[in-house]
């Protein structure tokens, strides 16, 4: 079950007996559960979910219209406590329809991650395959965010980056589409899996492929299906029980792994 984003955190003095200098930092706590997620030093900042999730939020609004808001889906996920925060609105209207026999109508989404301590701010565009609910991400617009956790917090007002997101989705779109009828062989998939990952994770990309082109052909689509399930289903690609309390943060990681491994001169010598 998805925890809720709707907690707040407070900055709290640091005590620590017999301990010179501790007015230079200062504890983040998770009001709901009153426990120290972070020590940062006194200049930062706490925003809080809503302030990042509602400005996000406002330009969505302002975006899409009101009848790309029909059937709109939101979900929310927390990482360790609290110290890391996803929201995603999801656009069934919003889409780009599959070709052939891929079974492949991929939707709009934004991701919004708001973190206390290391983690930064950022607003991020993507897309989810409803066929088979593999998220993808595809961009950064955290340009909305002028500051981070240090200093004034705002929103740019000036920028429309909801918009060039959705015309960048619909781009990719298209690249999207020449990869669904991009034919690939078994040896040259394998052979990018076992370049982007170890060899036991390369193994089990590899099995998912398998399952892949049953439904979506020998495919350069089919890889991206097997490297975007790898980032979507934790029960597919179990994470550690001793990383319990981060999986959606590591299934996080995982999508930016992917984008950034479909950027790779190996996965271009596979596409048109």
């Amino acid at each position: 079950m998805n925890q809720t984003s709707s907690y707040t955190v407070s900055a709290q003095p640091v005590e620590v007996a017999g301990a010179q200098g501790t007015e230079r930092w200062k504890a983040l706590v998770n009001d709901s559960t009153n426990e120290v997620i972070s020590i940062v030093s006194d200049s930062y900042r706490v925003v809080q979910n809503d302030e990042v999730f509602n400005g996000i939020e406002n330009f969505i609004v302002n975006a899409v219209g009101i009848n790309a808001l029909t059937g709109m889906v939101t979900k929310e996920e927390v990482s360790r406590g609290g110290l890391w925060a996803k929201k995603e609105w999801i656009f069934p209207e919003i889409k780009v329809p599959s070709v052939d026999r891929s079974k492949s109508d991929i939707g709009f989404r934004v991701i919004g991650i708001n973190g206390f301590g290391e983690t930064a701010i950022r607003c991020l565009y993507g897309a989810i395959d409803f066929f088979c609910t593999n998220g993808m991400v595809v961009g950064d617009i955290s340009q909305i965010i002028v500051q981070r956790h240090f200093g004034k917090f705002d929103v740019e007002e000036k920028l429309n980056p909801i918009e060039e997101g959705i015309r960048a989705f619909i781009q990719t779109g298209k690249t999207w589409k020449e990869w669904q009828k991009c034919k690939v062989s078994e040896r040259d998939a394998f052979t990018f899996f076992e370049t982007v990952f170890s060899r036991r994770l390369a193994i089990a990309v590899q099995e998912q492929f398998l399952q892949e082109i049953a439904i979506r052909g020998m495919t350069v689509w089919a890889m991206y299906s097997a490297l975007t399930a790898y980032a979507s289903h934790a029960e597919r690609f179990p994470v550690s029980p001793l990383n319990k309390d981060s999986v959606a943060s590591i299934m996080h990681g995982r999508e930016l792994a992917v984008a950034k491994a479909i950027r790779s001169p190996e996965w271009n010598k596979l596409t048109p």
